[in-house]
């Protein structure tokens, strides 16, 4: 044996051996500390270690039958004893096998681990309302539909948007999980008990509530119920002119936020959308909104958000909206055989031209921020569109599309454990929407079941034709 590593030595296999892992060592080392400044994904520090640990044959072998020496690279050409040879090589792909066997094990422990936390992670976020601590403590809610109580009906929409404002406004606090409007709003005339509907939803209370518009006077009636036992928290009844009810939704989400998060600052809450000119322009842009995104009303929905941009030339909103209705247009123009070019520049230049007076007017609003990210193209275009998501994401912790779209480019430069927390995040917003669902389950397909779960979206969630097929 000793003439055997006497060999070895002779040859320079351990100093080589030794120079080779020293060297992988610090190319290893500078990778990780600067790989952040490149956006290296989290995986690649492991593949390159795996290659260099495979590398480590070849260069066992190469220094077995070569010299590096000052007149360049020479082979040996010394005879040793048959057995010395056959012992030599036994121990240097021994060596190379105990490499090649300690790095399997760690993967397959990376794998294993890693898969076993994506479906911990997955169920987690398929089970009911979590319980509340023993301090009593909310950290997550819904906003259910306000009822219209009107003695001559036909202000549903008053109640919605009212509710619908207090969600958006309560969802800007990163300390509170508010489910979607998309999951919450699902539950209108559902029957089900706020117990169940906090079973289903995965929050431990509910606003709901209630308007009454008689005139030019309104009454909104609210209460804040926890799901566990159904107890009311808080209720209130707020008064006011039609036109002041902006100030009644503020109240109402100041409040829920004063009772669950007590030592809130207020720079945790954020204002949430820009206050409408008028209730009309808010009917209306509210009613364009509606038929944005639809090939057979869009044209109709630019039209409309035209009148009010015409009309309420401040209105962000409205020209962020505006900019929503372009951009479909131009995508139905594309689609079209019959559009011309000079249709579709004239799109484009309309959109670019609402979504510059919507940031004017507004440099955070959520929809022209995203609209102006997509906007781009190229490697360029994706870092406008990751820094306009990353900054209404700092605005709005609860938007759950912008979380799923955030999910997609991390998962793009193939950061998974990032995109799997994100999609994850998403999920738990907003359960009821089938296209997150869907995204989520990506972690898992192939590997692990997936029926039980489609199976109990189905039955928890209102669903479409579209939606069922696709499941």
């Amino acid at each position: 044996m000793k003439l055997h590593l006497a060999e070895l030595s002779r040859r320079g296999v351990f100093k080589t051996l030794v120079a080779y892992a020293i060297a992988s060592w610090v190319l290893i080392e500078v990778s990780d500390v600067i790989g952040g400044a490149f956006l290296q994904p989290e995986w690649f520090v492991a593949a390159m270690t795996t290659l260099l640990v495979l590398g480590a044959f070849p260069v066992v072998l190469l220094s077995w039958r070569y010299d590096i020496t000052w007149e360049g690279i020479k082979r040996d050409t010394s005879r040793v004893d048959d057995e010395v040879e056959r012992s030599a090589r036994r121990i240097s792909a021994f060596l190379v096998l105990f490499l090649l066997t300690v790095t399997t094990a760690l993967w397959v422990n990376y794998f294993l681990s890693h898969s076993e936390n994506e479906l911990e992670n997955l169920v987690q976020s398929q089970l009911g309302a979590p319980e509340i601590g023993e301090d009593g403590r909310i950290v997550s809610m819904a906003v259910l539909p306000f009822d219209d109580f009107s003695p001559e009906g036909g202000k549903q929409w008053v109640a919605d948007s009212i509710a619908d404002a207090i969600l958006h406004q309560l969802s800007q606090n990163r300390d509170l999980i508010v489910t979607a409007k998309t999951s919450s709003f699902g539950f209108r005339d559902s029957g089900r008990t706020a117990a169940e509907i906090g079973k289903a939803l995965g929050v431990q209370a509910l606003l709901e509530g209630s308007v009454q518009v008689i005139g030019d006077r309104i009454r909104v009636t609210s209460q804040f119920v926890r799901t566990s036992d159904q107890a009311h928290i808080w209720s209130d009844v707020h008064e006011a002119t039609i036109e002041d009810w902006f100030d009644i939704q503020d109240a109402i989400a100041t409040k829920v936020t004063e009772l669950i998060l007590p030592h809130s600052r207020p720079e945790d809450q954020r204002g949430g959308q820009t206050r409408p000119p008028s209730l009309e322009a808010y009917r209306l842009l509210m009613v364009g909104r509606d038929l944005v995104g639809l090939s057979d009303t869009n044209d109709e929905a630019v039209k409309l958000i035209g009148v009010v941009v015409e009309i309420w030339p401040e209105y962000a909103d409205a020209w962020a909206w505006l900019a929503e209705a372009r951009t479909k247009q131009m995508r139905l123009l594309y689609e079209s055989d019959t559009a011309s070019r000079a249709q579709v520049r004239e799109a484009r230049e309309s959109r670019d031209e609402a979504l510059d007076k919507a940031l004017r007017l507004d440099p955070d609003n959520p929809v022209a921020l995203i609209r102006r990210g997509f906007a781009g193209s190229g490697i360029a275009g994706l870092g406008k569109l990751h820094d306009a998501l990353s900054r209404v994401w700092e605005l709005s912790p609860n938007d759950a599309k912008v979380l799923a779209r955030m999910a997609g480019l991390a998962q793009y430069s193939a950061d998974y454990p990032l995109a799997e927390s994100l999609i994850g995040r998403a999920r738990i917003v907003d359960p009821a929407d089938y296209e997150i669902f869907e995204s989520s389950l990506w972690p898992v397909c192939g590997r692990d079941p997936v029926t039980p779960l489609v199976e109990k979206q189905l039955d928890d969630y209102p669903t479409t034709p579209v939606n069922t097929l696709r499941m």
